[in-house]
């Protein structure tokens, strides 16, 4: 019966540690349910590094305190990335029009 305990101390280790710095924490979220502005904090992750996180996959499911703030950093820096490039491309786009005022609107 070794094998399957050691199968079982896997599985038990990998609902205390961090899917994402794979440390143990006692203050964590679980991905799958934890949301961030309306937005599934698994979901998030994946829209910010290039990795596919499925429910099933047997991995961690939570995800420490320090992680989800990283994880929020990412996610601010990467609307606001996108919203200034939407930006300058409407910019260069009035620019070229000489019907609408040449204004780049910053905030």
């Amino acid at each position: 019966s070794k094998p399957m305990s050691g199968l079982k101390l896997r599985s038990n280790i990998m609902q205390l540690i961090c899917r994402t710095c794979l440390k143990m924490h006692k203050e964590k979220y679980d991905i799958f349910q934890h949301s961030e502005n309306n937005k599934l904090v698994a979901d998030i992750i994946m829209e910010c590094v290039p990795i596919k996180i499925h429910k099933n996959d047997d991995f961690p499911i939570h995800i420490c305190n320090n992680c989800l703030e990283k994880v929020k950093t990412s996610w601010d820096f990467r609307l606001s990335a996108i919203e200034s490039d939407v930006k300058l491309h409407n910019f260069y786009k009035a620019r070229n029009n000489p019907e609408t005022p040449n204004k780049l609107q910053c905030s």
